[in-house]
């Protein structure tokens, strides 16, 4: 990371404060982030869709792809590392990347920390810094230390996002649909569990569920990392390292 290259304002925030910024960058920097985002997203949906179409068990697909969510969230946390510092990457480099990423630790987000409800802060100590063992849950404790509340809270209030977003949509579509179709609300909020669904409502619901994990995912993602970026700000004293540089810039300037 090069501190003097930063494209955003290092000083010390207040939590949400912090997490304001994140969702700021994902509005600023959306075509870098989206545009490899939707090729992975889009390309590994279909791919498990056409997988458990086959064997008609289209329930299944909906855990596995809420499942892989922190192997495609690697992706935002990507472009955001480069583009916070100064680094601009197009798709091509992006997706050049997204093999190596999937391939740091992929076991510990997906079994061990799965249902962490840190997750958006630990991505970046895993993803970013590389710590193993002992050295990486120190890490974890320390910048957790002052930022668990938040974090819970973010988790919380995305995975509500995400909720509300689905099910708006699923009953926007229901409001549309004629009466004289003879549709029961459960055929299209409920699909799954009801056997008398017909399957365009399961298909409704496959699709709506994963449109809604592709818009709100790398908001999500970003507020952690913003998080992350400032608890090291606290620790490391960023802020304190550039006023420092930028006085020895305008000395230099001054022929001093």
């Amino acid at each position: 990371m090069q501190i003097n290259k930063v494209t955003i304002a290092i000083r010390p925030r207040e939590n949400w404060e912090a997490v304001d910024l994140g969702l700021r960058m994902v509005q600023h920097w959306w075509r870098a982030i989206y545009a490899p985002w939707l090729v992975v997203t889009v390309c590994g949906a279909a791919a498990l869709f056409f997988l458990c179409w086959q064997f008609d068990l289209l329930w299944l697909y909906v855990l596995l792809f809420w499942w892989f969510k922190p192997l495609y969230g690697r992706i935002p946390l990507y472009v955001l590392s480069r583009t916070v510092f100064g680094e601009q990457l197009s798709t091509i480099q992006t997706l050049q990347a997204v093999p190596r990423l999937f391939m740091i630790s992929p076991l510990w987000h997906l079994l061990l920390f799965r249902f962490s409800w840190m997750r958006c802060v630990d991505l970046p100590v895993v993803l970013l810094e590389g710590l193993k063992g002992a050295e990486r849950r120190a890490r974890l404790r320390l910048l957790r230390r002052t930022t668990s509340g938040t974090t819970v809270l973010v988790t919380g209030l995305g995975l509500l996002l995400q909720l509300h977003l689905h099910f708006t949509i699923l009953l926007l579509i229901l409001l549309f649909i004629p009466e004289s179709a003879h549709v029961q609300w459960q055929h299209i909020i409920f699909p799954f569990t009801d056997t008398t669904a017909p399957v365009v409502f399961k298909l409704l619901t496959v699709g709506v569920f994963t449109l809604s994990i592709i818009l709100t995912e790398p908001f999500y993602i970003a507020a952690g990392f913003s998080l992350y970026l400032n608890r090291r700000t606290l620790l490391e004293g960023w802020d304190i390292e550039l006023a420092f540089r930028r006085m020895v810039a305008r000395l230099q300037q001054g022929g001093m």
